[in-house]
């Protein structure tokens, strides 16, 4: 994420969902000191991970996931793209 503000958008989203850090890492296939950095801002995913996040783990519909990429500062998806990526 570009900013802390973007950053705790994958928190709150988190939280939304019920999951902890450790089942969001287990699910995109990342560490879950990895995720918490995401969380906090301390490091910048690059678009294919913030889209392993998304899909696998948020179960996002598309118009979300896109939000998402747009605040990350990276372009949305196609819908095509996303159903073949999950």
């Amino acid at each position: 994420m570009r900013e802390r503000g973007d950053a705790s958008a994958l928190h709150r989203l988190r939280e939304l969902q019920g999951l902890t850090l450790q089942e969001v890492a287990d699910l995109a296939g990342f560490s879950k000191a990895y995720v918490a950095r995401l969380e906090y801002g301390e490091r910048v995913p690059e678009r294919d991970t913030l889209i392993a996040l998304l899909l696998a783990s948020f179960s996002l519909p598309v118009r979300q996931a896109n939000r998402l990429l747009l605040l990350a500062g990276y372009a949305p998806m196609h819908h095509k793209a996303i159903a073949k990526a999950a």
